[in-house]
């Protein structure tokens, strides 16, 4: 499959495969036109997706919904099918349902023309984002977007450091979606009422007198 391919495209495809980028939260492309950043960009990030998540939700991004299913679906879809990939895509509800492997995710149309389109992906809680043409997208939706990818951390907890690390990583998104990426005066504040309430919840499920407490040695 990865036969034709170049060296930097095969990266693109299986950067989350190499052990020296696990720690990588976003894959930056540029190059000239029809060069097959978006092919290879779209086909790698639906296996990374189905890879490691199960059930989750993502979104594809693009200057609109329209651009979307024509740059990036009308040649990546193609290519997982033939990889054996289930694809139903849902087209009034601008989604697309894939499974491979016992696995399944939704992956959400989003198109980014102007500010208000970053009020269309308030809510939701992604797992990872694609945005397609990101330079021609408002900067609100870029990082509206950015902020909604908020469920990766959860869906990667394997040790206690890693559940503390998930809510810094939750009250910082809350942060920067409330007062955004410019005004930093407020995020100290926003983040320190997220992470006070994170401890009031943890606190109502605690058990009094835990007989077996957990012993964890947090290394920070």
């Amino acid at each position: 499959m990865l036969r034709g391919f170049s060296e930097k495209q095969k990266r693109v495809l299986t950067w989350w495969c190499d052990p020296a980028f696990q720690d990588r939260e976003a894959i930056l492309c540029d190059g000239a036109v029809r060069s097959g950043k978006t092919t290879c960009m779209g086909l790698g990030f639906f296996c990374w997706a189905i890879a490691r998540f199960h059930r989750k939700q993502f979104a594809l991004c693009g200057r609109s919904v329209g651009s979307v299913r024509r740059n990036l679906l009308s040649s990546v879809r193609p290519l997982l099918e033939e990889l054996g990939f289930q694809v139903e895509e849902k087209r009034s509800q601008n989604l697309l349902e894939v499974a491979f492997g016992g696995r399944e995710n939704t992956f959400y149309l989003f198109g980014g023309k102007d500010e208000a389109s970053a009020a269309g992906i308030q809510g939701i809680t992604l797992a990872g984002a694609l945005l397609d043409e990101a330079a021609l997208m408002p900067r609100s939706f870029v990082e509206q977007a950015a902020a909604r990818a908020t469920a990766t951390a959860c869906a990667v907890i394997q040790t206690p450091t890693n559940a503390l690390g998930y809510l810094f990583y939750g009250a910082a998104a809350a942060a920067y979606s409330k007062a955004g990426t410019e005004d930093a005066s407020r995020w100290d504040d926003l983040a320190r009422a997220e992470l006070e309430q994170a401890l009031e919840e943890l606190r109502a499920v605690s058990v009094p007198d835990e007989p077996n407490p957990a012993k964890i040695n947090w290394n920070c």
